[in-house]
């Protein structure tokens, strides 16, 4: 499990990947292109950072699960309570925007969720949720999952956003062990120079 220190260092690692997404690839949030594009080109960023580990987008593989899926498990009782509209169940398989992690062992790094302007507050809501279930047991409960930190990012996407971090991202929240990290996230923000709205 990770320590403060060592989730201070990922957000930096984090907050540098997206600084260079942003300049780099600032075209995909300008042009609104579909999530799955600008998640990947993230990760790529993602990776320069974290270089001792695999960055994947949509991975569904759980080396510790006997069928070798990533499913919702426990977790999907918790979110029907909260997202009763959702149709999830134990077995619901599992796609995560980005993690960051150990391919074929049980080391679960960080989990990212990536939304834009044009999604529902409902769904940010649900992936945010996800989030807290997905951090909830860092040492791996049935389903598997256990990430150190769970990480949530809303892009602005639309022409002429501005030349800033602060009118390109409009949101972001952190989570360790199941809950909302506040002073995690503040300090996420002031790496991103981003107040709330």
């Amino acid at each position: 499990m990770a320590d403060r220190k060592q989730l201070k260092s990922d957000l930096e690692k984090i907050s540098w990947s997206i600084r260079r997404f942003l300049d780099r690839d600032g075209f995909l949030l300008e042009n609104d292109v579909h999530e799955r594009s600008i998640t990947h080109k993230l990760a790529e960023h993602l990776q320069c950072e974290f270089k001792d580990y695999n960055v994947d987008c949509e991975y569904n593989k759980n080396s510790q699960s006997p069928d070798k899926q990533k499913k919702l498990g426990e977790c999907a009782e918790k979110i029907k309570v909260k997202c009763p509209d959702k149709v999830v169940t134990y077995e619901t398989l599992i796609y995560p925007d980005i993690i960051i992690h150990r391919r074929g062992g049980p080391m679960n790094r960080c989990i990212i969720e990536v939304k834009t302007s044009k999604t529902s507050p409902k769904e940010d809501c649900y992936d945010q949720f996800k989030l807290k279930c997905y951090t909830e047991n860092t040492n791996s409960d049935s389903s598997g999952l256990g990430y150190e930190m769970g990480i949530f990012i809303k892009f602005i996407t639309k022409k002429n956003s501005g030349s800033k971090t602060k009118d390109k991202v409009k949101d972001v929240r952190c989570y360790t062990n199941g809950e909302n990290n506040i002073p995690l996230e503040e300090h996420f923000r002031n790496l991103l120079n981003l107040q709330l709205v």
